[in-house]
């Protein structure tokens, strides 16, 4: 199998990653690719608490995450992959990483980005990175939880 889910999400591992999404993707792995993340062991060791029993945890950097995939150590496992910024997703297509489509699940609001619903707030930077994602042939969807309906990223913004 390898890497069955891309999504980025703000708040990395939560209840609904925890439990919604890993338990109906059935993962065994969950990687999160951050570069800011993965130099903070106190972040880290929260995550730890965050993941569900039974399933491992891996934090990498941008760079790490392309090894690791190039070398297939996702091969053979069900491995949902979470970045915390689009940006991260965006260097990872850069290094030739092959993304198909990639859940924006939670990237929230902060000063001097517009909010397009709760869950979904974009500055220019995101929009110009999402836009790059497209026209790598990027699959870009907006699903908060697998309760919730699977839409297109263009029904909130232009891409």
């Amino acid at each position: 199998m390898g890497i069955i889910f891309w999504r980025v999400d703000g708040r990395l591992i939560h209840g609904q990653i925890a439990i919604a999404w890993a338990r109906l993707l059935n993962v065994d792995e969950i990687a999160v690719i951050s570069d800011e993340v993965v130099n903070d062991e106190f972040q880290k060791n929260l995550l730890e608490l965050a993941v569900p029993p039974g399933v491992k945890l891996t934090v990498c950097s941008v760079k790490k995450a392309k090894k690791l995939i190039e070398k297939e150590y996702f091969k053979g496992k069900r491995t949902m992959v979470v970045f915390k910024y689009i940006k991260e997703a965006v260097q990872l297509v850069k290094e030739g990483i092959n993304i198909p489509s990639l859940n924006i699940g939670g990237v929230y609001y902060s000063e001097g980005k517009t909010q397009y619903n709760k869950a979904l707030s974009l500055d220019e930077n995101d929009i110009k990175d999402l836009k790059f994602l497209k026209e790598k042939g990027v699959e870009l969807f907006y699903q908060v939880a697998p309760m919730n309906e699977k839409e297109p990223l263009t029904k909130y913004v232009s891409l």
